[in-house]
């Protein structure tokens, strides 16, 4: 069998496309590999926003030609439904391209946490007071002082700890700067990671950033609303 990538394979299952032999493959890779499965619950979660709102798109119309044709009084113009349809569909797009997968809530969601590089080392107080203060200026959106204590960290004599700073230093620098052919170069180097939480979160973010989700997300109606931002203004 011709291996595919776990996106292709997330991708089949959504549509109910998948073989009986790759939905074998996909759940043996969810059940393994933590990274695989938040990889495959953030698809779903996605893929069934797209199914609801195609839901009430089409209850709005049964509705709409359901009404009987002697009460024109309360019928509300289709026009308006449309609009509305319209407008949460966009809604949602907007959402999904300009707020869940834009570079920075794609870093945050990425991050090492503090809970997760404590349980993995044994450093001294100072140490992790820096990664508390370094996360919580992450996640307050101030990734340039939290870029600056994650290289004070990389410092650091233990490999654990050098190569979970290096992660998130990589996480800073996709926050405020977004993907480059740089960038992109870096992280798949941290696939080979000799620290395993470091490799499986590079191969799953890779994966995520190659998959159809989000090329269609963050390539798509958001360019365009960019592009003609200049001539609007």
């Amino acid at each position: 069998m011709e291996e595919n990538p776990l996106a292709d394979l997330i991708d089949q299952y959504l549509q109910g496309q998948i073989s009986a032999e790759d939905d074998q493959v996909l759940k043996k890779r969810i059940a393994s590999d933590p990274e695989a499965a938040k990889m495959m619950e953030d698809s779903q979660l996605a893929y069934r926003a797209l199914q609801l709102q195609r839901q009430k798109q089409l209850k709005a119309k049964l509705q709409a030609l359901d009404r009987p044709l002697h009460q024109p009084s309360r019928r509300r113009p289709v026009w308006l439904i449309v609009s509305l349809c319209i407008l949460g569909g966009l809604s949602f797009y907007l959402y999904m391209s300009a707020i869940y997968f834009t570079s920075e809530s794609v870093a945050a969601r990425n991050i090492v946490s503090y809970q997760t590089y404590s349980t993995q080392t044994n450093n001294p107080s100072e140490t992790n007071l820096l990664w508390k203060n370094a996360e919580l200026d992450f996640r307050k959106g101030e990734f340039q002082n939290a870029l600056l204590q994650y290289q004070t960290i990389s410092a650091d004599s233990d490999p654990t700890t050098v190569a979970l700073a290096q992660w998130n230093i990589l996480m800073a620098e996709l926050a405020l700067r977004g993907i480059d052919l740089p960038w992109t170069e870096q992280l798949e180097g941290f696939k080979t990671s000799s620290n395993v939480e470091v490799a499986q979160k590079a191969e799953a973010l890779s994966k995520c950033l190659n998959s159809g989700y989000y090329r269609f997300f963050s390539r798509g109606l958001y360019q365009n609303l960019s592009s003609i931002k200049p001539r609007l203004i």
